[in-house]
């Protein structure tokens, strides 16, 4: 299992008794390392409303000894079945009793996802099955390559009673849980993009709906990072090995994925040429730049281009980050702080620095060891640039730029030696100045079994896939190409 480092702050709204738990214990018993990991904030609830455990009745952790949980009641009481309003929590309100765990967590340079285990239970079943009047569990996600809620069932269901997942309802199933009579989802396993070296926030939250009674609680244990591709979070039963019982479906089902557009800034005068880079926008039909709607010009499965309006119809008319969200039939995505138009008291131009070099991607991602190959670096200002590759060990390669394309931004095609399996930075070397790509080109073998159990495809079906994609980038590019990753 792979480990992180937690960039931390602690909040705790009010002191705890004797069996609260820290935000670095919580942490260690979701297997976060206990000695990277500093106090995590609670930005609402109570300390007591969270505890480290080695067991809730029959339900034990999928790895390491202990696990954390989190309750809108008390957790010294959980077993007893005993339900308890916290005054101050927003019991007296429509909120109910809650509690937010909240953490920031750097992404290591070769992690694609991450996974994570939760159970939850709730004695509002079975008397408020159908009612909007239902506790309820969630995790934020904000990320480069995803941000949202990222726990629900197949239906967009958050989880509570209603949700699909809700299906552990026998006693014995239940037993020296304290929710015995009531109901639970059993283990869940959630998966989601992420991208490399990226800072994600993760908030988790357990919450009461218009009381604070008939309290839930959740089961919270083994993350890990991972190198399995997903484009968006997935939730599923875990089997007994923590994988899941059904792997989340092909990507061709997924909604089109924003991961940045570039140029990132501009005049609020707008008229700017902005590239967009993500993932399944051949279907793409329609693009808004913060509230207005533009035409957009797909140029194939990963990138589509279109005009930036003026601050004043998108919403912002002082300037500002704006959210671009892109359209394909019923589904779609959106990324937020994705265009940020120059402030009113900015000077009302494209760049303050012209000339300066900027690396937005490198394609492929991913290559295969020993092959030498093309790659194409994209980016403002690239053209004449010199391109070198920095190995982990510190190791420079120059390489050789074979065709430069200039526009809005260019695209310099570099050949590459057959390189031995590493991580490489890649830098690009302008007249004023250089500039270095925010991830890494990694050079692996196709994943194999890092997955918990059943989390990939099977072998047939990954075989295909990476067939599959060898063949779209074989089209891009005059040589051989290895598969890509995102």
């Amino acid at each position: 299992m792979h480990r992180i480092t937690l960039a931390v702050t602690l909040a705790l709204l009010v002191p705890g008794a004797a069996h609260a738990v820290t935000g670095a214990q919580c942490a260690s018993a979701m297997d976060f390392d206990s000695n990277a990991v500093g106090p995590v904030s609670y930005p609402q609830g109570v300390a007591d409303m969270a505890q480290v455990t080695s067991n809730l009745g029959i339900y034990v952790p999928f790895e390491g000894s202990t696990m954390c949980i989190l309750s809108t009641g008390d957790t010294a009481n959980i077993t007893n079945m005993f339900d308890y309003d916290w005054p101050g929590t927003g019991a007296d309100t429509s909120a109910g009793d809650r509690i937010t765990v909240e953490f920031d967590v750097t992404v290591p340079p070769w992690a694609n996802s991450f996974f994570f285990r939760h159970n939850f239970f709730s004695r509002e079943y079975p008397e408020w099955v159908g009612s909007a009047f239902n506790d309820g569990f969630e995790i934020h996600l904000t990320g480069a390559a995803w941000s949202g809620q990222m726990v629900f069932d197949s239906v967009g269901n958050p989880i509570s009673v209603n949700s699909a997942f809700f299906t552990v309802t026998t006693p014995a199933l239940l037993a020296g849980t304290g929710f015995d009579q009531d109901g639970s989802t059993g283990w869940l396993v959630s998966i989601a993009p992420v991208l490399p070296n990226d800072v994600i926030t993760l908030s988790m939250t357990i919450y009461d709906t218009a009381d604070g009674v008939w309290d839930s609680a959740v089961l919270l244990d083994d993350f890990e990072w991972s190198t399995s591709q997903v484009t968006m979070p997935y939730t599923d039963h875990a089997d007994p090995e923590g994988g899941f019982q059904n792997p989340p479906p092909p990507p061709s089902d997924y909604a089109p994925a924003i991961a940045y557009v570039s140029p990132k800034e501009g005049a609020r005068v707008g008229g700017q040429l902005v590239t967009l880079v993500g993932a399944r926008l051949t279907d793409v039909t329609d693009v808004f730049v913060g509230d207005a709607q533009v035409p957009v010009d797909v140029l194939d499965d990963s990138t589509l281009s279109f005009t930036v309006p003026s601050a004043a119809d998108a919403g912002v008319p002082e300037g500002g980050p704006v959210t671009v969200r892109a359209v394909a039939g019923n589904l779609q995505s959106s990324l937020a702080d994705a265009f940020t138009y120059h402030p009113a008291d900015a000077p009302n131009t494209q760049s303050t620095r012209p000339s300066d070099p900027r690396v937005d991607l490198v394609w492929p991602m991913t290559l295969a060891p020993g092959l030498a190959t093309d790659i194409e670096i994209t980016g403002p200002h690239l053209a004449g640039g010199r391109v070198e590759l920095e190995a982990s060990s510190g190791e420079r390669i120059a390489l050789d730029v074979q065709a430069e394309e200039t526009g809005a931004v260019d695209v310099l095609t570099v050949a590459l030696p057959a390189l031995t399996e590493d991580v490489y930075a890649v830098r690009v070397h302008g007249k004023a100045d250089s500039a270095i790509w925010a991830h890494w080109l990694r050079v692996e073998s196709p994943p194999t079994a890092d997955a918990p159990s059943g989390c990939a495809l099977g072998g047939s079906e990954t075989s295909w896939m990476w067939l599959f994609v060898f063949l779209v980038a074989a089209r891009r590019f005059t040589k051989a190409c290895a598969p890509r990753s995102s």
